[in-house]
């Protein structure tokens, strides 16, 4: 479209200026750009408004206007506040140029601001990719954990747990997640959950702790709840 090829002239125009030192002319063009990112949500390849944001912040402490860079942070914050899609990519922006504890702070921020359990699910899933990509592995599979906790139904949040679990040689811990979890689900008389959660716990015992005992033990707890699909194969292989 043609807005998104003039975001790509505002963009090369202001890097270009930038390397070149012609700072004064890099803000002229980044500012082009952010008229052109506030209008929605960006698409696949286009730079969001939050990263222009970040871009002029750079801009402003290069020329020595430390002002102008706290306001430009602050926007991109509040930009990234209004917009799950703006918030994904400021924290990637943050991680790339070695900011990880802005975009910890900034995760922190939205996940005391979320509506709901499902919501902040998923803002310490996006906390456990951070993390992740910054090799704190153990402190990520503890995101994972506290996202099951909020929203133990997303399969999403299970096959990165599983699959990190299984990386870093903490498949009992997942295990032992998933059953606390399932207490709580008892307690609240949840039987299809419970269900789901007994199968999840027997599938792990059997296919990556190699206990079949356990894995039987679990199954056939699942099977009691009388809201089984089926015993011997779990709704979630393949």
């Amino acid at each position: 479209s043609m807005d998104l090829d003039a975001r790509g002239v505002q963009l090369t125009l202001a890097e270009v200026a930038e390397e070149a030192g012609e700072l004064e002319k890099a803000e002229r063009a980044l500012r082009a750009l952010l008229v052109l990112a506030r209008r929605g949500e960006p698409e696949e390849g286009q730079i969001s408004a939050a990263e222009v944001l970040l871009k002029l912040e750079k801009v402003a402490r290069a020329r020595g206007n430390a002002d102008a860079a706290a306001e430009c942070l602050d926007s991109a914050v509040a930009a990234a506040m209004q917009s799950p899609v703006e918030a994904r990519r400021l924290e990637q922006a943050f991680v790339a140029r070695g900011d990880a504890d802005q975009a910890l702070a900034l995760l922190d921020k939205r996940r005391a601001a979320a509506g709901s359990a499902a919501e902040e699910s998923k803002v310490l899933v996006e906390r456990a990719d951070v993390l992740e990509a910054l090799g704190r592995r153990d402190d990520a599979l503890a995101a994972l954990f506290e996202a099951l906790g909020k929203d133990p139904d997303a399969d999403a949040s299970h096959a990165k747990a599983r699959t990190l679990a299984k990386t870093l040689g903490k498949v009992d811990a997942y295990l032992q997640a998933i059953l606390s979890e399932l207490d709580n689900r008892r307690r609240r008389d949840d039987g299809p959950k419970v269900c789901d959660l007994l199968l999840r716990a027997g599938e792990l015992a059997e296919q990556d702790l190699g206990d079949l005992a356990r894995a039987a033990q679990l199954y056939a707890r699942a099977e009691q709840t009388g809201a089984g699909r089926g015993l011997g194969r779990s709704p979630h292989e393949g």
